[in-house]
């Protein structure tokens, strides 16, 4: 009836509370076909990382999400994203721009958030 109307927060549940990188990756991907935002190549880029496809993530972050968008969601991937890739500086601003708007993510996300400041 709603078709692909929840496939964001689907991925999401598979990227985050009940983690299972291929159904996200495969989720992502038709979020993307039939919407093409900043938010929906964010959820593409973690679930790439998710598969362990490093540098296609990057790559994804890059063109489609850096710069195109202020949602936190999507800020949070980023400094996720470069944290695993191990650049701090990066990680840092994104999280730290996240973190600014935490209270559209709720407390659990924040809290990553934080334990992910703290570990850079």
């Amino acid at each position: 009836l709603y078709g692909a109307m929840y496939n964001a927060y689907t991925c999401k549940l598979y990227l985050d509370a009940a983690p299972q990188p291929e159904k996200a990756l495969a989720i992502a991907e038709e979020e993307v076909r039939q919407r093409p935002t900043a938010l929906s190549y964010s959820l593409l880029s973690t679930a790439l990382l998710a598969n362990g496809k490093k540098q296609e993530a990057l790559q994804i972050a890059r063109c489609y999400v850096e710069g195109r968008t202020s949602e936190p969601d999507a800020k949070y991937r980023l400094g996720i994203l470069y944290s695993v890739l191990r650049e701090k500086k990066k990680a840092e601003k994104y999280l730290k721009e996240a973190r600014e708007g935490s209270y559209e993510l709720g407390p659990s996300i924040k809290k990553n958030i934080d334990d992910a400041l703290n570990s850079i």
